[in-house]
């Protein structure tokens, strides 16, 4: 089966590759809010810049990691602070 799906890919590598960029461009302007915990009024504007291309395995699912750029700095954000995006499409 993956020999089957490895040869269609070599056959069709300018589609493979067409998707690829385009699943890289829509990825790199997934736009996210940022709520922080210990601020619940603050929500931050952020945009996705890089996705890593392997998974990592963690506990009860596999990771990936990804990096988001703050559209607005605040003074009241410091490093340290725990934060969990919510993408939106």
């Amino acid at each position: 089966m993956i020999d089957g799906l490895i040869r269609w890919s070599l056959r069709n590598r300018g589609l493979v590759l067409a998707l690829a960029a385009g699943f890289l461009a829509w990825g790199g302007y997934l736009v996210s809010t940022i709520p922080v915990d210990v601020l619940p009024d603050l929500t931050l504007p952020g945009r996705v810049t890089r996705i890593a291309p392997m998974a990592t395995p963690g506990q009860g699912g596999t990771n990936y990691t990804v990096v988001i750029a703050v559209g607005e700095a605040d003074v009241e954000l410091r490093w340290g602070m725990t934060a969990y995006p919510a993408f939106e499409d």
